[in-house]
This record gives C-alpha cells, sequence and structure tokens, in this order.
C-alpha cells in the first residue's frame, strides 16, 4: 500500500513502525546486525516522508524511537562512537525533550572516554528538579563512568569532582527512597557503571552503609 500510495504519507508512516517493531524484537533476540537492518528500513522510509512533510509529527517520533534503538543495537556490538552519534539524532528528531535520551546520549560518551562531555550534559541536567529517582541513580553512572575514563586519562581532578558527583546522585537516590527496595541495592552492586569507583573510600561506605540496611 505504501508502494502503490507514495502520495499517503500515513501508509509509509505505518510501514516504517512495522520495520521499527522487526529491528525492536531482534535487538531483544540479542540480534544487533538484524536490528541495524530492520532499522536502517524503517530509518530510511521515514525520512523519505519528512522530505514530504518536514513537520509529520509521528514521523519525526517514530524517526527519534528508531535511532534510540539503532544507539542500542550499535552499543551491543561495541561500537561506542556510532552509538554516541544515533542518541544524538534521536535527541534531535525528539520534540517531547525526554531526558532519557539526554542521560543514554551522556552515557555512551562516558563510555567511549569522552568524560569531559559527558559531565558536562550530566551536569545540565542536575540543574533542574530530577524527581525520578530512577533518572538521579543513571546520573549517578555517568559521573561514575566519567570519573573512571578521567582517571584512566590521567586527569584526577576531573576524576575526584565526578566520583563526588556520583556520590551526591547516589546519596539523593537513597534519600527518595529508593534502596528501600533491596532489588535495587542488588541493581547497583552489580552495575558495572560503578566498577571503576568501587574502590573509593566513600562509596565503599556508602555502598557497606546500603548491605546493612538491605540485611535488617
Amino acid at each position: 500500500m505504501a508502494r502503490e500510495h507514495p502520495a499517503l504519507v500515513d501508509y509509509s508512516v505505518f510501514l516504517s513502525g512495522s520495520y521499527i517493531n522487526l529491528g525492536e524484537l531482534a535487538e531483544g533476540d540479542a540480534k544487533p546486525k538484524e536490528a541495524l537492518e530492520w532499522l536502517g528500513k524503517g530509518e530510511q522510509t521515514l525520512l523519505g516522508v519528512l522530505e514530504k512533510e518536514k513537520k509529520q509529527a509521528t514521523a519525526r517520533f517514530y524517526l527519534s524511537y528508531d535511532y534510540s534503538w539503532q544507539a542500542r543495537a550499535y552499543e551491543d556490538l561495541g561500537q561506542q562512537e556510532e552509538a554516541s552519534k544515533r542518541w544524538g539524532l534521536a535527541i534531535e528528531y525528539d520534540d517531547h525533550n525526554d531526558p532519557q535520551l539526554k542521560l543514554s546520549r551522556a552515557m555512551a560518551l562516558a563510555h567511549k572516554g569522552e568524560y569531559e562531555k559527558a559531565a558536562a550534559q550530566a551536569d545540565e541536567m542536575t540543574g533542574g528538579e530530577q524527581t525520578l529517582p530512577e533518572t538521579l541513580y543513571r546520573l549517578a553512572g555517568v559521573y561514575a563512568l566519567s570519573s573512571s575514563a578521567a582517571s584512566t586519562a590521567k586527569n584526577e581532578a576531573v576524576a575526584e569532582s565526578c566520583r563526588a558527583k556520583a556520590l551526591q546522585m547516589l546519596t539523593k537516590v537513597k534519600d527518595a527512597g529508593y534502596f528501600k527496595d533491596v532489588s535495587h541495592v542488588q541493581k547497583m552492586e552489580k552495575d558495572t557503571a560503578f566498577d571503576g569507583v568501587r574502590d573509593s573510600q566513600q562509596f565503599k561506605q556508602f555502598a557497606g552503609d546500603l548491605s546493612a540496611s538491605a540485611k535488617k
């Protein structure tokens, strides 16, 4: 129907949704390369729609969603540079200002060692009222990864600053009651984002207090 009625862009938008769904399913089945094939078809279909109608809201929303799944697939393939680009595109086409997309881009930057950019983006998000504990938790992860990357680069001043901010975010998460759920404590204990800061005395103290509370 999309081929037979190219002027009716809704058909192409619906078609792109099917491609994206198939890409999402493939990514869920740990098949990132297959996912990128489907998501690429969705992307091209939506770009075609936007050539005809630049402000087609549903097409922009779908394209942002498509790029977010491309980013996840590239992360699974260990291609952090490409993942970071896709998170940026997802934000570009996001008309709803979803903070999770910005967090994911900051995380991707930290993973590929661009700790100053990652921390700066996290700083922008901490300036407002961040009431969701999950958002604060992810911000803590960005700062922790940035601290690790800064330490690797021998930039101890930035490493210490990011480490302190990671603990500040985690303290806010704790104060919000997030860690009253034992599964959230266990998640933090296994979260690789914090591996580079676990040896710091402050983090050990924080983690120890959480574990003691969880056992009670």
